[in-house]
């Protein structure tokens, strides 16, 4: 249970080791005097990439994805465009890629005029 910024109660359900701390919260139905949600894991992809991180005015959009009945939010600068790709145009990841790019890299597609990379949401150590 927790407090949204109007002071109304979210009643999800979380892990003990999260009470104290503050966490994102989808807010999944309103009821009279609260709410209730589940917990979103958000991940700054700028860190997990390790590129510098952004500035407090720098804007960002989140990308929500649900897997193994979680749900993710991928911060990221931008997105461009939703694309339908064949299975058939999916290659390896090259090893010229980063380290940090790699261990979150399962391959890429080739566009018109860029790169597609693409990333899996629990890296090869079972981090998210």
């Amino acid at each position: 249970t927790g407090r949204t910024e109007n002071m109304r109660f979210v009643n999800f359900a979380a892990p003990a080791r999260l009470v104290g701390q503050f966490v994102d919260v989808e807010i999944t139905e309103a009821m009279s005097n609260s709410l209730r949600g589940r917990i979103v894991t958000a991940i700054d992809m700028r860190l997990r990439l390790g590129l510098p991180p952004r500035g407090p005015e720098e804007r960002f959009m989140c990308v929500v994805v649900e897997h193994a009945h979680e749900l993710y939010a991928f911060l990221v600068d931008d997105v461009g465009d939703v694309v339908w790709l064949s299975p058939e145009q999916f290659e390896a990841a090259p090893v010229t890629l980063p380290a940090s790019w790699r261990a979150l890299a399962d391959g890429l597609y080739r566009l018109e005029d860029d790169l597609l990379l693409v990333t899996r949401i629990v890296d090869r150590q079972g981090r998210t």
